[in-house]
């Protein structure tokens, strides 16, 4: 899949990444990914339901700044922002606390990043 159809077929955040056996470093960190064939720079996907945020002690994941959040029923979607690249994303979160904008979290993720196909980085 490339990046218009991932992002055409719903949310999804997109990070460059170089990729090592079966591995992506990013961002977010050293994240398992699909395509274990890949051994250069390229692009990962992560769709929200992806994203977890860790607790303040877990030294896992990368930081990212708390921008708005969106009350949902169940739970939130936050607006959080990486501190590198300036990228934001939405990952929804339970709603068993509430988040300040400002509020510096930790991110994790769940499952595999998916490897989106094009060599232009």
């Amino acid at each position: 899949m490339d990046e218009l159809t991932a992002k055409f077929l719903g949310e999804a955040l997109v990070l460059l990444a170089r990729l090592r056996s079966g591995w992506a470093e990013c961002e977010l960190g050293h994240i398992k990914v699909a395509a274990t064939e890949r051994e250069d720079i390229g692009k990962v996907m992560l769709r929200p339901e992806q994203l977890c945020l860790l607790g303040a002690e877990d030294l896992a994941g990368a930081l990212a700044t708390v921008v708005s959040q969106e009350y949902m029923g169940s739970g939130y979607r936050l607006v959080l922002l990486l501190p590198g690249s300036g990228t934001e994303f939405a990952p929804r979160v339970p709603a068993d606390r509430e988040w300040a904008p400002g509020q510096v979290v930790r991110v994790g993720v769940s499952g595999e990043e998916h490897v989106l196909k094009s060599s232009e980085v």
